[in-house]
């Protein structure tokens, strides 16, 4: 007993003080940790939307989502059927190494077709020259049978030689 006070009205008092802010201090921490799932829904719905602005996520979350809304902007501009047009969505949104791999894509696509002109030109340059050819072989055709019938018609002596006179020898040099 202290002083005409009960040590047990003490302990009492004390553990009912005790008790009374532990309340005060589950309701601060309740009430705290609501702020925070309610932010978290807050940052969840902002993320669901690529044109919501992402302020009520934490930090790390905000790079990952905005790291994400880039990627996917950088999948949309390499998607994109016209990949000329989407060449300055994909300098601005995609990564070094994405960028890297595009503009060797396109060095890539540029040699391609460089090489395939040259293979026409190639391939036409080979019909001239088989166009050519053919054509030389059917006059030299054409000559061998003239000077096959030349000599057919050409007169023969008594020994069948052939007799050429001067016009058997035009004929023949044509």
């Amino acid at each position: 007993m202290m002083g005409g006070f009960p040590i047990w009205r003490f302990l009492g008092l004390a553990g009912l003080a005790i008790a009374i802010g532990a309340l005060f201090g589950l309701a601060a921490d309740r009430f705290h940790q609501k702020a925070k799932a309610d932010a978290a829904v807050a940052c969840d719905k902002a993320a669901s939307a690529a044109d919501k602005p992402i302020d009520a996520c934490l930090p790390k979350v905000r790079q990952a989502i905005e790291a994400q809304r880039r990627a996917e902007a950088c999948d949309h501009a390499l998607g994109a059927p016209d990949l000329i047009k989407s060449r300055a969505a994909i300098r601005l949104v995609c990564s070094a190494e994405v960028k890297r791999e595009f503009l060797a894509r396109e060095l890539a696509q540029g040699e391609l077709a460089q090489a395939n002109e040259t293979i026409a030109a190639l391939i036409d340059a080979q019909d001239l020259a088989v166009l050519r050819a053919e054509t030389r072989a059917a006059t030299a055709n054409q000559k061998a049978q003239a000077h096959a019938q030349t000599i057919a018609r050409a007169p023969r002596d008594a020994g069948s030689l052939i007799r050429c006179d001067a016009s058997c020898l035009r004929d023949l040099a044509d």
